[in-house]
């Protein structure tokens, strides 16, 4: 997947550091700005994985989103439409499921809301709490050499050789 990556400017920066993809293991979460480019980076995974006679599963393939607003364009693999999913629906369905609450009962998601933070102590919103441990997990990985780091980082790849003076002419 790195030739899939080659050519690809991101436009999502934290700390000030370009970051287009996370690996870990045979997981690979791309990482766009905006929905056009994460349209061109699913095409670009899809034809290079194609081009190695491998097939990305649709099925098994989510987008996840940051905002309240649904994505608008339909982002397809293989000819499948891509399941988009915002981490707060998913968060207040899984509320909803732990207090035996069903969309069918009519209650709003800021009832569930004051609910969860009346049950829970020092409630945090699972965005917050998995932007925080990202933070926490980038900031220690930044402060090792270690394989990590590269990885996160990118791979170290060549130095180019200086020309001489006699080589440029």
């Amino acid at each position: 997947m790195t030739e899939a990556l080659l050519d690809h400017q991101g436009t999502v920066s934290i700390g000030g550091r370009t970051i287009t993809n996370l690996r870990l293991a045979d997981d690979i979460d791309g990482l766009a700005g905006t929905e056009e480019e994460l349209g061109k980076l699913v095409k670009r995974f899809d034809d290079t994985s194609s081009k190695f006679g491998m097939e990305i599963n649709a099925e098994k393939t989510k987008l996840m989103t940051n905002t309240s607003q649904p994505l608008t364009n339909k982002i397809t693999l293989n000819g499948q439409e891509l399941e988009a999913r915002r981490i707060q629906a998913v968060e207040m369905r899984c509320y909803r499921r732990i207090l035996g609450i069903s969309y069918k009962d009519h209650v709003t998601n800021e009832s569930v809301l004051k609910t969860i933070r009346q049950t829970i102590d020092h409630y945090e919103d699972l965005l917050t709490i998995v932007k925080k441990k990202k933070l926490k997990w980038y900031g220690h990985v930044t402060r090792s050499d270690g394989l990590s780091k590269t990885i996160l980082q990118g791979s170290p790849g060549r130095k180019k050789k200086r020309q001489t003076e006699e080589e440029m002419g």
